[in-house]
């Protein structure tokens, strides 16, 4: 197998003992010995999803402010914001449920 240059400085000529094989073989076993990486790894993703998700709310709220008195809404709504941000709520949904993009 022919590889460029820069690349073949990664592998050695068995390629086992190069760098990018040892991150993989790292990876490989933080994820296999790791039992609570999942679900952290989930918590941080749907954290960050639920964020941008009501800072897109709130500026959509700021919006149509001028458009009446929406005090009783915006109590709703921020209900909804800071349940959906509860790391606790995000763990009782279903995965399938959840957009994971």
């Amino acid at each position: 197998m022919r590889l460029t240059p820069n690349i073949s400085e990664f592998f050695t000529n068995i390629g086992i003992h190069g760098p990018v094989s040892h991150t993989i073989f790292a990876a490989a076993y933080s994820l296999y010995r790791s039992v609570s990486f999942w679900p952290t790894v989930f918590k941080l993703a749907l954290k960050n999803c639920s964020l941008s998700w009501s800072d897109t709310i709130s500026s959509s709220i700021e919006d149509t402010n001028a458009f009446g008195n929406p005090d009783k809404g915006l109590e709703s709504i921020s209900q909804v914001i800071a349940s959906s941000s509860n790391p606790q709520n995000l763990l009782l949904q279903e995965i399938l449920f959840i957009p994971l993009f």
